[in-house]
Order: C-alpha cells, then sequence, then structure tokens
C-alpha cells in the first residue's frame, strides 16, 4: 500500500504488514514492478523523483530526480525503460 512517504509491503496470502513501510519519497501515488519482480518502481509525486525498490531486500537502490509532480501511475513499457503518465 502506498503512505504519504513511502510503501508498505503486505503479504497477500495472509493480509500482514512484512518490514514495515519502505520510505521513499513524499506523496507516491503509483508504483510499478519490473517484468523480472526484482525491481519496483516508485513515483514520488510531491518531491518530483521516482525511487527503484530492490525486491529481494526491500531496499531503495536508486532516486531519480527531475519528474513532474502530476503522475498518477507509473506503467513499465519495455527493459530499461519506465513510462510514467
Amino acid at each position: 500500500t502506498l503512505t504519504g512517504s513511502g510503501i508498505t509491503v503486505i503479504n497477500a496470502t495472509n493480509n500482514t504488514v512484512v518490514n514495515g513501510t519502505i520510505p521513499t519519497g513524499s506523496n507516491p501515488p503509483g508504483i510499478t514492478l519490473s517484468p523480472d519482480g526484482r525491481k519496483l518502481y516508485v513515483v514520488n509525486a510531491g518531491d518530483n523523483t521516482v525511487s527503484i525498490v530492490n525486491t529481494n531486500n526491500n531496499a531503495i537502490v536508486a532516486t531519480i530526480p527531475g519528474w513532474l509532480g502530476a503522475f498518477k501511475r507509473c506503467s513499465y513499457t519495455r527493459w530499461p525503460f519506465c513510462l510514467c503518465n
């Protein structure tokens, strides 16, 4: 789930929170998973960035600056590109 400044990982089998919240930028309105499932891209509308999360350890591996704050969602198009609308 998305929170005010991060994402919360939830186990879909039993609906429990896994390891608390992963801090990202502010106001993340959308996320997308890479085709191989190794990276999660989080659009941070509040601070104009995209956070990249390693799904193996739930750690932020990079933050890309310079994105417009009006994105509603991020959709994966073709490796290594993330197209956000």
